[in-house]
């Protein structure tokens, strides 16, 4: 059967990336090519340099970290590029989408036949198991990360061919969405241990705007080292025998999802 060809964008907006946009570069080339990549980088010190065929738009950074703020701007890239492009992915840059490989070639093939306009993602939290060495980001992580927990916070309405209203943090969206269970979202931030603890030293350096401390948005980025373990080693402690696959075939409510730490489905380690 043929599918139509579809044009893909991606965009992340980073800050102090030097470890994680690498993947994220090789990662999303392959998925939609590089000359489809979009990165907002926002103040990181060097700048942000790559690839010629990769945009890069460099945005100064202000007084405060705003969210509502991080919505407006990423809201209206996404509608200047649906002017050319028949889907927009918007993620963090330490989170990885795929489309399941056993059942599709390609993104575009998997978006080419989807009835919804936003999908929303199965969002995995990859955790590090602590008994195992440092991750080797030149290599496949998930075949060095192979435990994850799928959470609510990660299933993401990242992925759209329509504006999306968005809800600060980007964790929920006012769209009619679907949620996909054939397209993953693997979120890298506790895959590390070493990494997890030096990029939040990083994140809890950058200004927070005191109305979003106020209403707890972004409060996560201000977690002190220890409040950070606390989460990471109360997902070590979940492990359990079985398959996130298991746990999707109940159908669990994507506002509510919070699984065991289970094996992440084999067809995927070689993929990321």
């Amino acid at each position: 059967m043929g599918f139509p060809s579809l044009r893909i964008a991606v965009i992340t907006k980073c800050y102090q990336e030097q470890t994680m946009l690498p993947v994220w570069i090789k990662h999303y080339s392959r998925l939609v090519g590089e000359e489809n990549l979009f990165i907002l980088d926002h103040g990181s010190s060097p700048p942000v340099q790559v690839q010629n065929n990769i945009y890069v738009e460099r945005i100064s950074r202000q007084e405060y970290l705003d969210e509502s703020e991080t919505v407006r701007i990423i809201s209206e890239w996404q509608q200047k590029l649906l002017q050319t492009y028949d889907w927009v992915i918007f993620v963090d840059t330490d989170e990885f989408i795929l489309p399941r490989p056993s059942r599709w070639n390609s993104l575009g093939e998997y978006l080419s036949q989807c009835s919804a306009q936003i999908c929303r993602c199965v969002g995995v939290e990859v955790i590090d198991p602590m008994i195992k060495p440092p991750v080797d980001w030149s290599k496949s992580i998930l075949r060095q990360r192979s435990n994850g927990v799928i959470t609510s916070w990660s299933c993401k309405p990242s992925v759209s061919s329509v504006p999306t209203i968005w809800d600060p943090g980007f964790h929920r969206c006012q769209n009619s969405h679907s949620f996909e269970h054939d397209l993953w979202l693997f979120h890298l931030k506790y895959a590390d241990q070493n990494h997890l603890l030096e990029h939040s030293e990083a994140m809890r350096r950058v200004p927070r705007h005191p109305e979003d401390i106020e209403n707890g948005l972004g409060i996560s980025h201000l977690l002190s080292d220890d409040d950070i373990l606390k989460r990471l080693n109360q997902y070590r402690r979940r492990v359990k025998e079985g398959s996130l696959d298991d746990y999707l075939a109940t159908q669990p409510d994507p506002n509510e999802a919070d699984s065991a730490c289970l094996a992440i489905p084999e067809e995927f380690l070689d993929c990321l």
